[in-house]
Formats: C-alpha cells, sequence, structure tokens
C-alpha cells in the first residue's frame, strides 16, 4: 500500500509529465508539409525509374529480336 508522500510524489510525478506531453504535441505546419513534399517527390522518382527501367528492358528485347 502506498503511504501518503508516495501517492503525492506520485502525482506530481504525472502532472509534470502531462506539461512535457502538451508541450511535445505542438506540431510545425512547415515540417509537415516538407515531409510531404519530400514524400511526393521521391514518389514520383521512383515512378520514372520504374517507366524508365520497363521502357529499357522493351527496347533491349525489340533489338534481340530484330538481330
Amino acid at each position: 500500500m502506498l503511504n501518503r508522500n508516495q501517492v503525492i510524489q506520485n502525482s506530481e510525478l504525472s502532472t509534470s509529465q502531462d506539461k512535457k506531453l502538451n508541450k511535445k504535441n505542438r506540431v510545425d505546419i512547415n515540417i509537415l508539409l516538407n515531409r510531404v513534399r519530400a514524400d511526393k517527390k521521391k514518389e514520383k522518382l521512383e515512378t520514372f525509374l520504374v517507366i524508365s527501367l520497363v521502357s529499357l528492358s522493351v527496347l533491349a528485347t525489340g533489338l534481340i529480336v530484330s538481330l
């Protein structure tokens, strides 16, 4: 069983943790927008690479078949 001092210490800890959590909950919209832009840029690059590889393989197959 907890004594009175332990209960008081636990409640103080929980309030200080709540304050820390509230400070951490702030989000900078610019950071989120930059992350979304970076993700879109990466996705476009991956799409470009896939299309390039597919067209290169089609071109290579066409050259091999024609010879």
